[in-house]
């Protein structure tokens, strides 16, 4: 099988946001996974990379978003209308008024557009919205890990649950591909309350119940619709003041073997594990045992070969217990960000246990492919 397998992982030059692609190629059949699209540092970077890399019309057989900050996501529009996008996965927010915080922030920060404001609101509306898609995607929200979470009657319809492989679902020449390769794809989307706890006590409020993060919510938004200046400038410090921004749900993604002797390879001579750990803005530094080592991905942890550094390499989201796993870890940045990310506490954890890192940010050489190979 292996002389006429291909499969490839790319890492690309976007800055400060999120653009990954896998690539499969097996006997005459192809398939794409995308994971994010968006930058806030080179946003025209985004279509050029789309165009670069994609011919049009060309079959993404599933999007994969890890949340709704526009660096993530901002690309989607384009992407959806130069390819045909066939199906995408979205992290489901089961509160509506974490969505309106969202937005909240976005407008703060001046990172929104009327495209983002949809997909924060309603994933499946900002999509349905795209007037000129070369095809309408199939939509699945990955529910929330908590039990018992009130989603909506439309997200439970099309909800999958976190852990679930999302191979069954995907476009059957797709899936059937990924099957003969024994490869899995199992999201996990992750609520963090330590991030709607942060804003509250930024705000000075005692207590961290829904009633008053809903009447921030309708105060805030008032201050916006009066173009308080003053008001907004204390918002906006009570916002950066939330280690890493708020946000509340972010989509891990391992993507990789459940079991064969698949080796990825960079630069022609380093060689680790196949599967890929994507962790969007995901906090690490909080209930990453939880994650790899009690939760989903623990049937999967020796097959895990590269680890997107979670938030950029924000010191923030950072867990040293990542540097247990012997693997590539791939940081995605921007040079030209206010964020200065990656941190270099970061850089200096990572250098100082010898660890392979690779950081794609503006610049076009900082491209990361890694070539995946059968292991005779």
């Amino acid at each position: 099988m292996s002389d006429c397998w291909g499969i490839k992982r790319s890492f690309l030059p976007i800055g400060q946001g999120g653009f990954c692609v896998e690539q499969f190629k097996y006997s005459g059949k192809k398939v794409n996974l995308v994971y994010d699209c968006g930058s806030v540092s080179a946003r025209n970077r985004i279509n050029e990379e789309i165009h670069g890399f994609f011919s049009e019309g060309e079959v993404i057989d599933a999007l994969f978003i890890s949340h709704m900050h526009a660096d993530h996501i901002n690309g989607i529009k384009e992407l959806v209308e130069y390819c045909c996008v066939k199906t995408i996965f979205y992290p489901v927010i089961s509160s509506d008024t974490d969505k309106r915080l969202l937005i909240v922030q976005a407008e703060i920060d001046g990172m929104i557009d009327s495209f983002v404001k949809e997909m924060i609101r309603d994933p499946r509306k900002g999509i349905e919205g795209i007037e000129n898609k070369k095809t309408k995607p199939y939509m699945y929200g990955i529910l929330e890990n908590i039990e018992n979470k009130k989603v909506s009657d439309q997200d439970m319809a099309h909800g999958i649950s976190s852990g679930e492989n999302l191979v069954s679902f995907l476009p059957e020449e797709a899936k059937d591909v990924l099957s003969e390769s024994y490869w899995d794809l199992i999201p996990y989307n992750v609520y963090d309350e330590d991030r709607r706890e942060q804003l509250l006590k930024m705000a000075n409020k005692k207590s961290d119940s829904d009633q008053e993060i809903e009447e921030l919510r309708v105060e805030w938004e008032e201050i916006l619709k009066r173009g308080d200046k003053e008001g907004i400038k204390r918002i906006r410090s009570i916002f950066r003041g939330v280690k890493d921004g708020f946000n509340a749900n972010s989509m891990t993604l391992y993507s990789g073997p459940v079991r064969g002797k698949w080796k990825q390879i960079i630069d022609d001579k380093i060689i680790f594990n196949a599967g890929c750990l994507y962790l969007g803005d995901y906090n690490a530094n909080h209930g990453w045992d939880n994650l790899i080592s009690e939760g989903e991905y623990r049937n999967y942890k020796q097959m895990i070969g590269c680890v997107q550094i979670p938030h950029h390499g924000s010191r923030y989201s950072f867990n040293e217990k990542m540097l247990e796993l012997d693997t590539l870890f791939v940081i995605l940045a921007g040079d030209r960000s206010r964020y200065h990310h990656p941190h270099n506490d970061v850089l200096r954890k990572l250098l100082a246990r010898d660890k392979n890192v690779r950081i794609a940010n503006e610049e076009k050489e900082s491209r990361i492919d890694l070539c995946i190979v059968a292991e005779l």
